[in-house]
């Protein structure tokens, strides 16, 4: 079964492309990826099985693409959708992983404030054994925060694409870093036949329900 995590990412997707349609930037992949032809996209960057590509295209009905830059200049229609895809999903799977990692830590976070709390309570009581147990308690649920917020950074999002229009393209986008308030550093590859290794550095932040270069 699809789940809701999957079709939330589809719909950021179609969000940020349509967000940024008619929008043109040297070195960035940008635009607005027209009609249902990226549904299939949309839905291989979530699921890849036909439920996920089906659901892909209902979104995809709602937006449209172009790309710019280096990458887009040496790519064809079709491929050009296809990275603008990938950057967007990476985007998109690296929000979504911080985000989870930001409300468990904070979890985290009020469970060591809890056990603190515990143990106060406790040496007030001169119950040294329940006031040492809950410290460390503590100490374990500062150390996963800690970890959990750290842990998004460490396992930066990376999607890949292989050209489906016959022109033996591919590449991919990897998020590098944090780029500011709501904003990522994006490593965009893209590899064409007869043309080699293209490679652009792309910041892109969220902007009014979806990602845009700047």
């Amino acid at each position: 079964m699809l789940s809701f995590y999957r079709i939330g990412i589809a719909g950021a997707l179609v969000a940020a492309v349509a967000g940024c349609e008619n929008q043109q930037q040297t070195g960035a992949l940008i635009g607005g990826v027209s009609g249902a032809s990226l549904g299939a996209l949309l839905g291989d960057a979530v699921g890849g099985d036909n439920q996920s590509r089906a659901i892909g295209a209902t979104f995809g009905a709602l937006a449209g693409a172009q790309i710019g830059g280096q990458i887009g200049a040496r790519l064809d229609e079709r491929d050009r959708q296809q990275a603008a895809a990938a950057t967007q999903a990476a985007l998109s799977l690296q929000e979504a992983r911080a985000g989870q990692a930001a409300a468990e830590a904070r979890a985290a976070r009020a469970e060591a404030d809890a056990a603190r709390a515990r143990a106060d309570a406790a040496r007030a009581q001169k119950s040294a054994q329940e006031a040492a147990a809950a410290e460390r308690a503590a100490k374990q649920a500062s150390d996963r925060a800690k970890q959990l917020e750290s842990q998004s950074a460490a396992a930066p999002a990376k999607t890949t694409w292989k050209s489906s229009s016959g022109t033996g393209a591919s590449g991919g986008s990897q998020v590098t870093s944090g780029a500011g308030d709501n904003c990522y550093m994006v490593r965009e590859v893209a590899v064409v036949p007869g043309k080699g290794e293209i490679v652009q550095n792309q910041r892109y932040c969220k902007q009014g329900g979806g990602w845009r270069a700047v």
